[in-house]
């Protein structure tokens, strides 16, 4: 699989259950073709983190503070505070300052799907890696269709930091 989060290690092995709640914090696996326009093999997945449920708002501080409908996130799952800043992706040097909000990134980087006043669209979801320096997420190609939804992921509880995996409710 491309593109993991780094809950998840190399070489460690999940279920993803089609029947799984698509909710926010749920890690998730995702068809990347026609979501990341740069995915050119037609049999990539990604897996990565709902962040922003349809009608959420998203935004994130320069100092690296996610915020979902104006309440803070613990972000608990993310390794060290430094993929919180590193990783907060800076679509210009304006943001650099201030931060980021769906309507930002999506002005920025040309989503071709936009947010609806300010939020996620109906149908839609907003992801990001746990890797956050790293990882090619919503940040850059924009919102996940639900269609394009393959399952939630879980992983066995003899492996390392399964709990934000399987429990992680923000």
């Amino acid at each position: 699989m491309g593109h993991r989060c780094s809950t998840l290690e190399n070489n460690e092995r999940v279920i993803a259950f089609k029947t799984g709640k698509l909710r926010a914090g749920a890690v998730v696996v995702f068809d990347a073709y026609d979501v990341n326009p740069d995915q050119a093999k037609k049999d990539d997945v990604y897996v990565k983190r709902i962040i922003g449920m349809p009608g959420d708002t998203v935004k994130y501080t320069k100092s690296g503070q996610l915020y979902i409908n104006g309440k803070r996130i613990k972000q608990s799952y993310l390794k060290n505070t430094k993929q919180r800043t590193t990783g907060s992706y800076m679509a210009n040097s304006h943001s650099q300052f201030t931060g980021w909000t769906l309507t930002s990134l999506a002005h920025d980087q040309g989503w071709k799907v936009k947010p609806t006043n300010g939020k996620v669209p109906k149908g839609y979801y907003f992801v990001l890696g746990d890797h956050r320096s790293v990882s090619s997420d919503s940040r850059y190609w924009g919102f996940v269709p639900k269609s394009k939804m393959i399952g939630v992921v879980k992983a066995f509880p003899w492996q390392n930091r399964h709990q934000y995996v399987n429990n992680y409710q923000p």
